[in-house]
């Protein structure tokens, strides 16, 4: 499973947009849109995340499953 950094991500996050070097890896990465990935803030927060939504330079994820490591 793949994991992707965002300092915006919290405990109550639904939806989350990546950065555009995030994205950049997203789409690099060619990853499927039915795909689970993993988003981390860094602070011990992770969640898994499935896609609603990429273009070039934006992808938009719905988030769920966080737990507090």
């Amino acid at each position: 499973m793949h994991l992707f950094y965002s300092t915006d991500l919290k405990n109550n996050t639904t939806t989350l947009t990546l950065s555009e070097e995030e994205s950049h890896h997203f789409n690099v990465l060619r990853i499927a849109d039915d795909e689970e990935v993993s988003v981390t803030n860094g602070k011990g927060l992770l969640c898994k995340a499935h896609m609603l939504h990429k273009t070039k330079r934006e992808v938009l994820l719905s988030v769920f499953d966080c737990q507090q490591q």
